[in-house]
């Protein structure tokens, strides 16, 4: 038979048994708060940082449309020009009446556009016949790309050629070109729009992007137009190989991420094709620089975060020291030997 200690040294049993238990509740409870705390941090944050590049997309692409509706107006000013040119070439006699009244015309245009460096036309042997800009002597375009162009392709459509260091004003021109024909339907040469690409490097400079942004205007064979940053080394390079060609055979718009073919970096990339004329436009935006606010922000709350689990993991231990005290506490014998 259990003596008079039995009942009392049972209960004092059960109850250090219940306060290991609950020890052990406390640690797990503990351990199981601060990785609900941590995990839903990181969850927030990988999903601010989704948001932000949502965002990015969204702007960049906006930014986008627009740069390539300016871009395809600003062709099409030319384009009305050039085919109202063409149409007086091939329905009037280019004696000097015709040409002195073509070169006034073109000089109206170039003093009230400040995207225009000159006017001119071009005859079959490459000669140039009129002209914006004052002249000593005819110069000799046989050997331009758009003149050869237009003599192999009997066509009406625009041409824009690839960016060319003029021979009649200082500094580059990216020549926008109709062919014109004989009476006979052979060919007659060539009327020339000068576009200046100072105009549009303006444009894009202006922007409130971020440092290591880029904006680039593109021929779709190839050539860069303009771009932002200006660097001459890259003015009428073939962007033929770059990934926005080969993203433009899937989409006429869209964006991406991808390394930039001019100098590596990893940007975010919107683009879009014209929709009238052989153009495309896209802003680049570097992706390190997009997420900076985010990753300082991030490392912010990540350290708060941190500091909140410490404060919660210290509070912890002191309740499961005391707790342990306790149940050492009731394990101890009522009449001690």
């Amino acid at each position: 038979m259990l003596g008079p200690k039995a009942p009392e040294t049972v209960r004092r049993f059960e109850n250090g048994s219940t306060h290991i238990l609950a020890t052990w509740g406390i640690v797990a409870f503990i351990a199981l708060a601060c990785a609900v705390l941590i995990g839903l941090e990181f969850s927030r944050i990988i999903t601010q940082r989704s948001e932000v590049l949502a965002d990015s997309r969204k702007d960049t692409a906006n930014l986008t449309s627009s740069l390539i509706q300016h871009a395809e107006l600003t062709f099409r000013t030319a384009d009305a020009i050039l085919i109202g040119v063409v149409d007086r070439l091939e329905h009037e006699t280019i004696g000097p009446e015709t040409r002195q009244r073509l070169r006034e015309w073109f000089i109206q245009e170039v003093r009230h556009s400040s995207q225009f460096l000159n006017f001119s036309v071009i005859d079959s042997d490459g000669t140039m016949i009129v002209s914006s800009v004052d002249q000593k002597e005819p110069g000799q375009f046989t050997d331009r790309e758009y003149f050869n162009y237009h003599r192999t392709h009997d066509d009406a459509a625009l041409h824009i050629g690839g960016p060319v260091q003029s021979r009649t004003v200082d500094g580059w021109l990216i020549p926008v070109t109709r062919r014109f024909n004989r009476a006979d339907g052979t060919f007659g040469g060539v009327a020339v729009a000068s576009l200046n690409p100072t105009y549009f490097q303006e444009l894009y400079d202006r922007l409130e992007l971020a440092n290591n942004s880029a904006v680039a205007l593109v021929s779709l064979q190839g050539p860069l137009l303009a771009r932002r940053p200006f660097i001459e080394a890259n003015v009428g390079r073939d962007m033929s190989q770059s990934g926005i060609f080969a993203q433009l055979k899937h989409a006429t718009a869209g964006t991406v991420e991808i390394p930039s073919s001019t100098d590596g970096v990893m940007r975010l990339n919107s683009f879009e094709q014209g929709h009238t004329y052989p153009i495309f436009i896209a802003v680049a935006q570097d992706t390190a620089e997009l997420l900076a606010p985010w990753r300082q922000n991030s490392m912010r709350r990540l350290a708060e975060t941190f500091v909140i689990t410490a404060f919660i993991i210290l509070m912890g231990a002191f309740v499961w020291r005391a707790t342990r005290t306790l149940a050492a506490f009731s394990l101890l014998p009522l009449f001690p030997h």
